[in-house]
């Protein structure tokens, strides 16, 4: 799913953030900031 052509609602998105969170939490272990950021874009700051 690409957020910006979709525009899904809050509901999936809750569900998404929610499936995904467990993979998150494993790569935040593992993996250096850069790869974080390049696996999770919208963990970065927006500028």
């Amino acid at each position: 799913m690409e957020l910006l052509k979709d525009k899904p609602d809050n509901d999936t998105l809750n569900d998404l953030w929610t499936q995904s969170f467990n993979i998150r939490r494993l790569c935040i272990r593992e993996l250096s900031i850069d790869e974080i950021l390049e696996r999770f874009p919208a963990y970065r700051r927006p500028e």
